[in-house]
């Protein structure tokens, strides 16, 4: 991916459905935790509506860029849902990830979402943070 803009299929990929894989690459790269509007379904299963890091600073990222936390739970899901805070590992078992299955699409679309943090987020929200740079996880 090179010279990557912000057009409505990326944010719209990482608005629904990827945003699991963007967030964990942010965190794996970061150490900042991983947060999710956790829904439950009737029968009791449980599902992410929207996943997201927290900044140091407690703005939530995204692929839209830095927003007040409150703000970000509150535009995904529904008023019942509640926010988790997920480690990496807790995160990945949230999700379900099979590291068995060769049809499991996860890791692949996180180095995806690698990529999308080097070539969009970096230039246009994180500019003034080395991608290299690493915060001290908090809250784990």
């Amino acid at each position: 991916m090179s010279d990557l803009e912000a057009d409505d299929d990326l944010v719209g990929t990482y608005l629904t459905g990827r945003c699991f894989a963007l967030a964990y690459a942010l965190s794996a790269r970061y150490g900042w935790p991983i947060q999710a509007k956790v829904e439950s379904f009737t029968d009791g299963a449980e599902y992410a509506a929207h996943v997201w890091v927290l900044h140091p600073s407690g703005q939530a990222l995204d692929i839209m860029g830095f927003r007040d936390a409150l703000a970000m739970a509150a535009g995904h899901g529904t008023p019942e849902g509640r926010v988790v805070d997920f480690s990496l590992e807790e995160f990945v078992d949230f999700a379900e990830v099979d590291e068995d299955d060769p049809c499991d699409t996860f890791w692949h679309d996180v180095d995806e979402a690698d990529a999308v943090i080097d070539d969009y987020l970096v230039p246009t929200h994180l500019g003034c943070i080395s991608p290299s740079a690493r915060f001290p996880a908090f809250g784990h």
